[in-house]
């Protein structure tokens, strides 16, 4: 089964407008084709009408028909390419491949090996797992101005610098190790360097989150984008590119994330993300239908 992640703006268009085909026909096209659609935290919070949950009940039933799965947010899947790779570069086994995905949507933001309540709820739909974030935790769905300047002060910091800075050695390093900081993955300092090193050599090592570094960093080169409040989902859309079939992006993102994929090429010619980014859903079905 083959997994397609729409940008949240075009969730919103084929629930809220029909566009550019009404779901219960794309479902039908999604079952033909044997393709599901991929749900992330991100591009559902976004799908969410934080002042009328009425519209967003309606929003979120029709997506919980079509067939689909579901993705974990950046942070995890960070975490768990990082162990992987921990344990890999260690020498005490290969490369083992990680799955990012999950069966509810409510996993999609749950650490790995964190338990949630909802783990124990049987046929809870998608409604039921939405609906009360929005209600009584309305700020984690909402792209606000704190999120946006807690991204802005980051990249005002690399912007600072050049990009050769940016993407020199001592720079590689300090952010593989705040990203196993952040994951709780114990490496000596010592040994360090090594694992940096080794994950640099190959972007299909941590592949979601060098996605996701290489477009920010595509990024903070052009100093006259001053981003906006859905920068921080927009990048988080980009880490799951390596784990699904197709995404649709917007025209930014999607020069960006193209930018990035080219660097990456030099490294590995045959990585093969360019051919799965779409600019919108009817780009995703024409090349779906040619195939």
């Amino acid at each position: 089964m083959k997994g397609v992640y729409l940008d949240s703006r075009d969730l919103i268009r084929l629930v809220s407008r029909n566009e550019p085909i009404a779901p219960i026909d794309l479902a039908q096209v999604l079952t033909e084709r044997q393709w599901q659609l991929v749900y992330s935290f991100a591009n559902i919070c976004e799908v969410v009408v934080l002042d009328d949950l009425l519209e967003t009940r309606n929003r979120l039933q029709l997506l919980d028909r079509l067939p689909h799965t579901h993705i974990m947010a950046m942070p995890a899947i960070r975490c768990l390419e990082f162990t992987a790779a921990r344990v890999a570069c260690a020498g005490a086994s290969k490369l083992e491949s990680i799955s990012p995905f999950v069966q509810r949507w409510h996993q999609s933001y749950t650490y790995p090996g964190q338990p949630n309540y909802q783990d124990m709820l049987v046929n809870y739909s998608l409604v039921d797992q939405v609906l009360p974030l929005a209600m009584n935790n309305p700020e984690v769905c909402r792209n606000s101005k704190g999120k946006a300047a807690f991204l802005q002060q980051a990249v005002e910091q690399d912007r600072a610098v050049t990009d050769a800075v940016r993407r020199n050695r001592q720079r590689w390093e300090g952010g593989v190790r705040g990203a196993l900081r952040d994951c709780g993955v114990a490496v000596p300092q010592s040994e360090l360097a090594a694992l940096a090193g080794w994950i640099r050599a190959d972007p299909c090592r941590c592949p979601g989150w060098r996605l996701f570094h290489e477009v920010y960093l595509e990024f903070c080169t052009n100093v006259g984008d001053l981003g906006d409040a859905g920068d921080v989902r927009d990048f988080s859309h980009v880490a799951c590119l390596p784990y699904v079939d197709a995404m649709t992006l917007d025209r930014r993102m999607s020069a960006y994330c193209r930018a990035a994929v080219i660097r990456l090429q030099s490294v590995k010619p045959d990585i093969g993300y360019s051919s799965r980014i779409c600019g919108n859903t009817e780009a995703w079905l024409r090349e779906m239908g040619d195939a």
